[in-house]
């Protein structure tokens, strides 16, 4: 869901899964790396039968969604103890909100069907847990953000990236040491992979 120019499609297209890609931008689909099985639609509205589904990937998507009614949708269409997998940009990580305070100030637009409205937060692995049984949030980009940062601010250049690079090894390892040993933090993350498995 959300494929947009197919990069994972492909990926799991190599891998030997039979796919179907769903996004809800049409110019998207029209460059997308597959060209089999892609559908233009509503991730609120899924145009498939109930209990059809055995996977569901997606990333960074619920960010411009009524996380209710996606999750309902998604429970809908998945197969009992169907499989779901979602990426997803939390919203209380002080370094990504500097990135969203400095996109607004300079007026940066964001691409077609991509404003963000909801984040997920910490806090609704509960909600997540009403819709579906084995939920796990595991979290990842604590600090690493800034570097992020860094490379819309800093010239494109083979020095700046070497040295961006570095640094982004460095915080990677850091947030990894970080929530291991305070993992309250967890909520402070960017970024959040969402395991689930529908119910029987």
């Amino acid at each position: 869901i959300g494929c947009g120019n197919g990069l994972m499609l492909k990926i799991f297209d190599d891998l030997g899964f039979v796919i179907i890609g769903m996004d809800i931008n049409f110019k998207l689909l029209e460059t997308s790396l597959i060209e089999k099985n892609l559908i233009c639609g509503d991730i609120h509205n899924l145009p498939f039968k109930s209990h059809s589904i055995y996977n569901i990937y997606s990333f960074s998507v619920l960010q411009y969604c009524d996380h209710d009614k996606v999750f309902s949708e998604i429970k809908r269409v998945l197969k009992p103890k169907g499989k779901l997998v979602l990426i997803e940009n939390m919203g209380r990580n002080p370094f990504s909100s500097l990135y969203r305070f400095i996109h607004k100030k300079k007026g940066w637009a964001y691409p077609p069907f991509q404003t963000p409205e909801k984040y997920i937060n910490w806090n609704q692995q509960k909600m997540v847990s009403e819709f579906f049984s084995n939920v796990r949030f595991q979290p990842y980009h604590l600090t690493t953000p800034l570097v992020m940062l860094a490379y819309r601010i800093f010239p494109n250049t083979k020095i700046v990236h070497k040295i961006l690079y570095i640094l982004f090894s460095i915080s990677n390892l850091f947030d990894h040491v970080s929530l291991t040993i305070l993992p309250f933090l967890s909520k402070f993350c960017w970024r959040v992979i969402i395991f689930a498995k529908n119910k029987e």
